[in-house]
This record gives structure tokens, sequence and C-alpha cells, in this order.
């Protein structure tokens, strides 16, 4: 029974160990109508939220080698399509990893894998 038990507990604590599948490489942003070039924008700052993402730094969109890219957004985009998020046009794009990685390559910036760990936090605070 003993043995049974724990093989139980086993069991139900294999989920702790899993991993989220972040998304790391797809964008959606919101078209500024008001903007004669609200596209290209979109563009580039889908391109600068999945930067953002793969490196974990909001400073790496000040590298030289990425500034340089973000003119040429459209190079790294593999899927294009357009959306509605309230009642706004919005662009949903897929960068392509690959080019993406070869970017942060060139860049000298550290990448993160779009796998990662659960983190839970338990926060307890005591009040007298």
């Amino acid at each position: 029974m003993r043995y049974l038990a724990l093989l139980l507990i086993g069991w139900l604590s294999l989920p702790v160990y899993a991993l989220t599948q972040v998304d790391i490489y797809r964008a959606e942003v919101v078209i500024d109508s008001e903007q004669n070039d609200g596209e290209s924008a979109a563009r580039e700052q889908g391109m600068k939220d999945v930067i953002v993402r793969a490196t974990g730094s909001q400073s790496s969109l000040s590298n030289p080698v990425i500034q340089k890219a973000l003119s040429s957004s459209s190079r790294y985009i593999s899927q294009l399509g357009k959306s509605q998020v309230d009642g706004k046009a919005s662009l949903k794009m897929l960068f392509n990893s690959g080019q993406i990685q070869s970017l942060l390559t060139q860049a000298q910036l550290p990448s993160w894998s779009p796998n990662r760990a659960n983190i839970l936090v338990w926060l307890v605070e005591e009040q007298d």
C-alpha cells in the first residue's frame, strides 16, 4: 500500500517539471491609422517586441546591428496577416526564428530559449 501511495505522489508531481512554450517569434500590433506608413511602423514595432522577448532586455534595441535591421523588418517576417483588435486594424506577424537568431548572434546579444520554466512565487506577509 505504501508503495502505491509513493507511486501516486510521484505520478502527480510530474507536471511540476513541465516547461511553458513561449511563442517569442509571433507579434500582433495595432496599425496607427493616423500615420501614412502605419503598416511599416507596425512591422517595426512587432520586430522590436520579438527582439525584446528573445533577448529578455529592452536595452537590446539600442544595439547598432539591431537598429539597422529594424529599418528592414519586412525581411525577417515569414507570415503576415491582418486582424482586428478592439475594432482597430492590426497586423499579425510571424518572424523567421532562424533569421532572428542569426541577427542576435551578429549583434552579440544573448537569447532565451522558447522553453521557459514555470515559476510560482508564494509571498506571505505577516501583519501585526
